[in-house]
């Protein structure tokens, strides 16, 4: 049941979708805005090799490769074809990519989403051959994805506000038409391979992992009417499915759009955090303008309250270490877990991550299948640059609002 409580506008963690925070959402955002952008980027050289002489395709295959993208679209004032010169359809396609990077940085996010949606509509209108994911479920995602509010956490847009998190919430009718999307598109896919005999038929090593792309979108179809795990795992078995199919070259363009779909549906209280308590100290170098960063990002998605933070260079770390001690540790991050332990470098990352829950905790797992001196190897390298890389810090508090401030020890 989903929960949500009016007078503070924020949404039950625990209900469907309700975990999604601005962070998880950017990281999702850039994934399909980074996707995006090379699909049209490498539109670039098409247009210059095949529209040369200024001259559309035709022929069977283009009018049918033309009716992919869906009878709508064809209603869709198309400037391609007003302006068909090489140099304009070069222009146009380098337009949807910087809207695409912008969406994927979270520049302008929802009127980029509204830009890219046009142009990957009207270049796949106009020369339905170039391989772009298909316009219309593309499309769909991307005005779904221009209705969520602007500014999430780890966007450009919201990089100068003091409160990072700044009480951004996924709206659930954004989440429930992110599933409405995955599903519609799982039954046709399924009622088209049904009725394709060659489909199904595969090519060699293609034959068994066509038919558990079926049984895997049939099973998440059918998880609309379970509880519980059943529909994370139906989620999970189509990703496998359907990233399979695309690495392996047997998916189309449809199949393509659906996956970058799939990402959207995903549910971040499917992979809960730990408990808040007993709570662990984070310390940071207070003269580091990344380490500030990044506490920024843990007290932006610590929404549990796991962690207190302080600088090396403060007073709390001397209550809780002796001085042999702490003249032991790195000059960057440090974790004291609530039992005790210290950690550093990349178990210390990896140890901050995983009780936030969601995509973070998978970014946790992700760290921790690396072996350790490989990890750490990595750690130092950004250590050793990451004062070159963002200058020093005015104080050795970052800037936070008052309710964060409050988890700051000096």
């Amino acid at each position: 049941m989903y929960v949500f409580d009016p007078a503070t506008d924020r949404h039950d963690p625990r209900a469907p979708g309700g975990a999604w925070s601005g962070g998880q959402w950017s990281a999702v955002r850039f994934l399909l805005g980074g996707w995006v952008a090379w699909r049209l980027a490498a539109t670039l050289p098409d247009y210059a090799a095949n529209f040369g002489d200024g001259r559309r395709f035709s022929g069977p295959m283009l009018d049918a490769a033309a009716q992919s993208g869906g009878p709508l679209l064809g209603l869709l004032p198309n400037v391609v074809d007003w302006f068909d010169a090489p140099e304009f359809g070069a222009a146009f396609a380098a337009l949807g990519v910087a809207a695409a990077v912008a969406l994927a940085v979270g520049w302008r996010a929802r009127i980029a989403a509204l830009v890219v949606a046009y142009v990957a509509a009207c270049i796949a209108r106009h020369n339905p051959i170039l391989r772009l994911p298909s316009p219309a479920w593309l499309a769909l995602l991307l005005l779904a994805f221009a209705c969520v509010p602007k500014a999430p956490f780890l966007s450009v847009d919201a990089r100068k506000r003091i409160d990072p998190d700044g009480g951004w919430v996924l709206p659930r009718q954004t989440f429930r038409l992110m599933w409405l999307l995955l599903i519609a598109g799982s039954v046709l896919a399924l009622m088209d391979q049904w009725r394709d005999p060659a489909w199904r038929a595969g090519s060699g090593r293609l034959v068994p992992i066509t038919w558990l792309l079926m049984a895997a979108e049939a099973a998440l179809c059918l998880s609309v009417l379970a509880k519980g795990r059943a529909r994370a795992w139906a989620w999970l078995a189509l990703l496998v499915a359907r990233s399979t199919v695309l690495l392996l070259g047997g998916g189309d363009r449809r199949d393509e759009a659906l996956w970058l779909v799939q990402w959207f549906a995903f549910d971040p209280g499917w992979l809960q955090g730990a408990p808040p308590l007993p709570r662990s100290h984070l310390f940071f170098d207070g003269g580091c303008g990344m380490c500030h960063r990044f506490v920024r990002v843990v007290l932006a998605e610590d929404r549990l309250t796991h962690f207190w933070v302080s600088p090396l260079q403060g007073r709390a770390i001397t209550t809780l270490l002796d001085e042999s001690t702490r003249q032991g540790l790195p000059d960057s991050i440090v974790v004291r877990t609530g039992s005790g332990h210290l950690l550093t470098k990349s178990s210390a990352i990896a140890a901050v991550l995983r009780p936030l829950g969601g995509l973070w905790r998978v970014a946790a797992t992700l760290i921790e299948l690396v072996p350790r001196r490989v990890r750490d190897g990595v750690y130092d390298a950004i250590a050793a640059m990451r004062k070159k890389l963002f200058r020093p810090p005015a104080g050795s508090c970052p800037l936070l609002p008052p309710a964060m401030r409050a988890r700051f020890l000096e």
